[in-house]
């Protein structure tokens, strides 16, 4: 069995068509020719462990890690699985984080607070950690357009506005001449947004999906 799906469905986590989400055609069609390669894949964001060993399972060579703020993640290291403790709301604990992932790896995938920002913040230190050809994947993205009216305990007011402006800005600077330039990360350099002088040719498209944001990195630098 190694249609993602099932095997997700198999171990219970939420990101099924069956039971939860929906993510996983769209992560099986964005991945699935590289199941068999020897890959880093994180998620941020363990839970239970049900989607640690669902990667597992699926990416039969690869290592996985699993990064949470509750201690309690480590019961769930395995062969091939290993678990980090992290606050990522916290500048400090990300960069140490930062350093345990080097030299890189090849899927990121934000599944932790859902909090816009700490995925900003979190985005902002991790993101050059992808290597060329991979993704950084962040999931639940509808949490920040709830209505704090109709979702009191849930919904926080601006999220939405905060969410769209930086990562639209990400999709300004691709479009601004209909190439990838420098003109246009001179620009957001300026107005604040976090990003290195080799952002233009490492990122090849921002995609917004249904409750996710797909960031796709050049296979050639």
């Amino acid at each position: 069995m190694d249609n993602l799906e099932a095997i997700g469905v198999k171990h219970g986590t939420d990101k099924t068509v069956a039971v939860g989400h929906g993510y996983l055609p769209d992560y099986e069609a964005l991945f699935g020719h590289r199941k068999n390669e020897v890959l880093t894949i994180v998620e941020l964001g363990i839970c239970r462990g049900r989607s640690l060993r669902m990667w597992k399972e699926y990416f039969r060579n690869s290592k996985i890690i699993g990064v949470d703020i509750d201690e309690r993640c480590l019961r769930y290291k395995e062969d091939r699985i290993e678990t980090l403790v992290s606050d990522l709301s916290k500048l400090e604990e990300l960069e140490i984080l930062k350093t345990k992932l080097l030299p890189g790896v090849d899927y990121l995938i934000d599944d932790a607070s859902h909090h816009v920002d700490d995925i900003i913040l979190a985005h902002s230190c991790l993101w050059t950690l992808v290597n060329p050809g991979g993704a950084y994947i962040i999931e639940d993205t509808s949490r920040a357009f709830l209505d704090v009216r109709e979702h009191p305990r849930r919904g926080d007011r601006f999220q939405g506005t905060k969410m769209i402006d930086y990562f639209g800005k990400l999709i300004a600077a691709l479009n601004g001449d209909g190439r990838p330039n420098t003109h246009n990360y001179n620009r957001m350099k300026r107005e604040g947004y976090p990003y290195t002088d080799d952002w233009m040719r490492r990122i090849e498209e921002v995609s917004f999906r249904a409750e996710m944001i797909v960031i796709k990195y050049r296979g050639v630098l």
